[in-house]
């Protein structure tokens, strides 16, 4: 899956002029296109005659590694990042497969009522938690 970053369109476009927007910036024909996923929208209006949308865009195609070597550019258009989020439940399992003595390290920031919930969610899965908290103002006021 490729990335397509500050990719700009007016306002009032089409979805079929944002897949030939896409297929020229890719150089690539229509039917070569597969799925594309709008990752972030936002108005770009700095000028005041020419208001555009500006996209980043998850576009998949077949053969990416050669479209990447035709056509890409750092910071515009490059791989997509892998976003895939693990669960606290899968790494615990994953680190007590490898070494029964290897766990997770969470480190939990600030003593409030999310943080310590943080706490005692991760510490029911089997992990040992580490809590901070911060210094009272008071305290950072004197210098201390």
């Amino acid at each position: 899956m490729l990335q397509i970053s500050q990719f700009r369109l007016p306002i009032d476009h089409s979805d079929d002029d944002l897949k030939k927007s896409v297929c020229k910036a890719l150089e690539t024909r229509p039917d070569r296109l597969g799925k594309i996923k709008i990752k972030q929208r936002a108005v770009d209006a700095r000028k005041k005659n020419e208001v555009l949308f500006c996209y980043t865009l998850l576009v998949e195609v077949p053969e990416e590694e050669r479209v990447l070597r035709r056509v890409g550019k750092p910071g515009r258009i490059e791989k997509a990042p892998d976003e895939r989020y693990l669960e606290l439940d899968r790494l615990t399992a994953e680190a007590a497969a490898n070494d029964k003595a290897a766990k997770p390290k969470i480190v939990v920031v600030g003593t409030a009522h999310a943080d310590s919930s943080a706490a005692c969610f991760s510490h029911d899965r089997g992990t040992s938690p580490s809590c901070w908290s911060g210094a009272r103002r008071r305290d950072r006021a004197h210098g201390m």
